[in-house]
């Protein structure tokens, strides 16, 4: 494998719902690309968006490549097909490493999806489909995964077991625009964490004011909105 090559997908909401989210989620997502292209290593980027329908606006790209979205590349419409969105990614990713002589494979994979609403039009892939596939590649391939929601409610149903608990728990707190935020600058941090320092299983980061105070209300201390954003903003002023 090389050691030097990430890999990182991320599967993008656009459905109507998003819309009174979306210059909230192009600065978020912009915000998390611009994170990534200054990290060591190559990179290549695959950036799916998804409503009813898929579209691949970019793949396999050079992550310095990558353009950021805005309101022309970043529309919401339409329905959600959450778990086709999901499944064909893994697919398309799965097929295209299958093809790759193993030297040329990247080390680390991350997959991320963003989304604010409920699974209503899949066809192809079912949730518990989708729950296989993942707990396949996180088990044999050692990939990684990000589920970031606007509301737990979004995201639990729907893919179950597999979103991150943390995660779940802030997103009960904070409203859904600055959850956007808060959610993709602590993924950049923890990618970040992951891509350098080279954590193959678990990301831990245990500089970040934001996880130290998760961490202290896991023991018993104070869990409110501003157990988070205060670390958040003292991280953002470092």
């Amino acid at each position: 494998m090389n050691q030097n090559l990430t890999e990182i997908a991320f599967i993008l909401d656009r459905s109507g719902s998003m819309a009174a989210l979306a210059d909230e989620a192009i600065g978020a997502f912009n915000s998390f690309l611009n994170d990534q292209k200054k990290q060591p290593g190559e990179c290549r980027f695959t950036l799916a968006i998804f409503d009813h329908e898929y579209r691949l606006e970019h793949d396999e790209k050079n992550v310095q490549e990558a353009p950021e979205l805005n309101r022309d590349t970043y529309k919401p419409r339409g329905t959600t097909a959450l778990l086709d969105a999901i499944g064909r990614t893994l697919d398309d990713i799965g097929q295209k490493l299958s093809r790759t002589p193993e030297k040329d494979r990247p080390a680390k994979v991350i997959v991320a999806v963003l989304t604010d609403g409920l699974d209503n039009a899949s066809r192809d892939y079912s949730k518990a489909k989708v729950d296989e596939m993942i707990q396949k590649q996180r088990d044999k391939y050692a990939w990684n995964f990000r589920f970031l929601a606007a509301s737990q409610d979004a995201i639990v149903p729907t893919i179950g077991r597999t979103v991150d608990v943390e995660l779940r728990k802030i997103l009960d707190r904070l409203a859904a625009a600055i959850v956007l935020y808060l959610i993709l600058v602590h993924t950049a941090a923890l990618l970040w964490d992951y891509r350098r320092l080279q954590r193959r299983h678990h990301f831990v980061l245990a500089l970040s004011p934001l996880n130290e105070a998760w961490n202290r209300s896991e023991r018993g201390g104070p869990r409110t909105w501003r157990t988070f954003l205060i670390p958040l903003k003292k991280w953002f002023a470092r």
